[in-house]
């Protein structure tokens, strides 16, 4: 039983490691979007502006190329992440119905425990009270 509580304890700690892990990676996964929403946010910007100031028309260029190039790798990046949280997901999923095993283990092992003792207990009741009236049929005997 003792191994059990201790495999159901080390699993645990697993799954929280894991849990920790995919959060951050959700983080990162968040951080990435809003990276994203910023760069085409500032190519609007941008645009806006150049279609305003006709000095900066030809700058544009160089410019939204640079951040569109950004974007894409940010994407890369992003479905990259995606994967390892889709991933890490199922890697906890498993984790998780390990110890659910390993628990219900444990409850059909301390159940049992507890049947036995009641037996146990019974036939200990039983032997007493079988030896009470034995011992009160042999003074009526007397």
């Amino acid at each position: 039983m003792k191994g059990l509580k201790t495999l159901v304890r080390m699993n645990r700690l697993k799954l929280e490691d894991k849990q920790r892990q995919l959060a951050e990676l959700e983080g990162v996964a968040s951080g990435f979007r809003s990276q994203i929403a910023a760069l085409e946010d500032s190519v609007s910007l941008e645009a806006g502006a150049a279609e305003q100031t006709p000095d900066l028309g030809y700058r544009i260029g160089s410019f939204v190329q640079a951040t569109l190039a950004r974007r894409d790798t940010l994407r890369q990046s992003l479905d990259d992440i995606v994967q390892q949280i889709k991933d890490l997901r199922e890697e906890v999923a498993a984790a998780f119905r390990e110890i659910k095993r390993y628990e219900l283990i444990m409850d059909r092992r301390e159940e049992t425990a507890r049947r036995e003792a009641g037996k146990r207990a019974r036939k200990v009741e039983d032997e007493t009270a079988l030896a009470v009236h034995r011992r009160g049929r042999r003074e009526a005997a007397a």
